[in-house]
């Protein structure tokens, strides 16, 4: 449908056995907000051009790139870590490696052969999870230190830690009682879930956790249908099944992101043909779903894109969004009040990967 549904991206990293964080992140969860209380600066991108510049860098607040760095064959997803450092992941024909920078792009701090990664994030220490097709890995901070290797996971999508830093693995598929997929849920340090989530799964794509620590799964079992569907499940914290189940408004979700009120924001990517050959064209469509903390209804919805590969949110509930608007790539930023106030063009094609980091 897409490359890796043309998008799919979600998420953060870090590297070299250096400082403890700072105290006001020992709390923090990792996500594509960075972590709270911390100013944010930098806007990444992550493109997918198998030529020239690969990690673009913006300020948070600007439109014209401050850097573009040549960092592999195509980044397949970004992260930021505790301290600033924006960690790279990227596929190419050799295996692919993850490349971490420090703050703002500015130099390479270290590269590792991670395999295919294709979705990273980190906890509060600083340790980096790193998603393949077969198994998650954890690394120490800073270093590329592996500490364990979770293998009980198979077509992983999406990576995210609850505050207890229990890590949940979105399996795409399986097999047997998994042939739809599961969230699988590893305590830390472990390598074989202590619990699997079936109920209001199907073929689960994207993760989000709220301020309360409710859980939030995106689904997208239509992704590989004619006929398009999806739905996101919010689960309450160590419930197995969901709260409410969204279904209203969402159609082939990719991504999610969290407001600062608990609002959902669901990116949906529908891609269709008018015709019967399946050769014809294939279109498509995609707008923003939000919802609110209750209720099954979107309270808004942002339209007139073709794709949006990926959503993320800065601390103050702006929201950026990498999108394609008639062939054109951009990235779309709105306000709280959900008006467009920048457009970003620059440097934006064939981007794949958002990040914000401090």
């Amino acid at each position: 449908m897409f490359e890796r549904f043309a998008v799919i991206a979600l998420i953060s990293l870090a590297g070299c056995g250096w400082a403890n964080p700072p105290a006001d992140l020992q709390n923090a969860s990792a996500g594509h907000s960075g972590p709270p209380n911390v100013s944010q600066k930098y806007l990444y991108l992550g493109l997918n051009t198998g030529t020239g510049p690969t990690l673009v860098v913006y300020p948070l607040d600007g439109s014209k790139p401050l850097r573009k760095i040549v960092d592999s064959w195509r980044v397949s997803d970004l992260a930021v870590d505790p301290w600033g450092d924006v960690y790279t992941s990227d596929d190419n024909p050799s295996g692919g490696e993850v490349t971490a920078y420090t703050s703002g792009g500015r130099s390479a701090l270290f590269s590792m052969y991670a395999g295919g990664v294709s979705c990273m994030t980190f906890d509060a220490r600083g340790d980096l999870y790193a998603c393949e097709d077969e198994y998650v890995e954890e690394f120490a901070p800073r270093s590329s230190k592996r500490i364990r290797v979770a293998r009980d996971a198979q077509n992983v999508w999406a990576i995210a830690l609850d505050r207890a830093g229990n890590v949940y693995a979105a399996q795409l598929t399986g097999a047997g009682s998994e042939s739809n997929g599961a969230v699988k849920v590893f305590r830390p340090r472990e390598q074989r879930p202590f619990r699997v989530l079936h109920h209001g799964i199907s073929n689960p794509t994207a993760l989000a956790f709220d301020s309360h620590g409710n859980l939030y799964v995106a689904n997208c079992p239509g992704c590989w249908q004619e006929k398009r569907t999806g739905s996101v499940a919010e689960y309450a914290p160590g419930s197995d099944r969901p709260l409410r189940v969204l279904r209203n408004g969402i159609n082939s979700p990719n991504s999610l992101a969290i407001g600062p009120g608990d609002e959902l924001f669901v990116a949906n990517n529908v891609s269709y043909t008018t015709d019967a050959n399946p050769d014809a064209t294939i279109k498509s469509r995609a707008w923003i779903s939000v919802y609110g903390p209750t209720g099954h209804s979107p309270k808004h919805r942002i339209s007139g894109f073709d794709q949006v590969p990926q959503i993320t949110l800065d601390a103050q509930g702006n929201l950026y969004a990498i999108a394609v608007a008639n062939d054109k790539g951009e990235v779309a930023v709105f306000n709280q009040r959900y008006s467009r106030v920048r457009t970003i063009t620059d440097g934006v094609k064939d981007a794949q990967a958002i990040a914000i980091g401090p």
